[in-house]
């Protein structure tokens, strides 16, 4: 039938929410560095997860990190 019709307007917008990061640095000889990840939505469920590894001449340190805005 005539006139059964409607306009629909879909927006979207993507928002990464993973966020790598890496950071070489050298010095005295020897290469240091450190390495993250962070996921701020986690399979959609709003869950976040961090995990970074960091060495420099001091020593080196691991961390692991989860959040729950619930």
């Amino acid at each position: 039938p005539a006139g059964d019709s409607a306009d629909v307007e879909v927006v979207t917008r993507d928002h990464w929410t993973t966020n790598p990061e890496m950071n070489i640095e050298s010095g005295g000889g020897k290469v240091y560095g450190s390495f993250s990840f962070t996921e701020r939505n986690l399979l959609g469920l709003g869950l976040g997860i961090s995990v970074a590894r960091s060495q420099i001449p001091t020593g080196t340190s691991r961390s692991l990190a989860l959040s729950d805005p619930n």
